[in-house]
């Protein structure tokens, strides 16, 4: 039934979660371990695990959306590793905006430091995890 089902090039980073999901679980996991190196102590642990699930799905969501809406004719034709890696860093610096902009919206009540670097580096870091694991399974 999957491979009836026909995603647009550049959302292919967003949905590939559905084949393989533990990709996602090791993309977040090690978001949230650079989470908690620029965080810890200023906010606890699990609501920093809160705010970094919260914000990762509101990007797969809104990310995922927004990718969809790109047509494949915009996306250049390239060699498949080539294809992939422009996929997967479209999907990192969206993915870092999204989760940027809410989280900048309540920097100050949450007390974030190095807040743009954080995101920068916990999402540059999701991504290349995502990439290795693709990889490995061979997808």
């Amino acid at each position: 039934m999957f491979a009836d089902v026909v995603f647009p090039r550049a959302a292919a980073a967003y949905f590939v979660s559905m084949f393989v999901p533990l990709s996602v679980v090791f993309a977040l996991a090690t978001e949230y371990g650079v989470y908690v190196c620029f965080q810890r102590g200023i906010i606890s642990l699990w609501r920093l695990f809160a705010i970094v699930l919260g914000v990762n799905i509101l990007s797969w969501l809104i990310g995922g959306f927004l990718s969809c809406l790109i047509p494949d004719r915009f996306v250049p034709q390239l060699p498949a590793a080539v294809d992939d890696l422009v996929v997967l860093a479209w999907a990192c610096f969206l993915s870092t905006v999204l989760e940027y902009l809410p989280l900048w919206i309540f920097r100050k009540r949450l007390g974030f430091r190095k807040l743009g670097l954080c995101v920068t580096l916990a999402n540059v870091a999701g991504y290349i995890v995502i990439a290795i694991i693709l990889k490995l399974s061979h997808f």
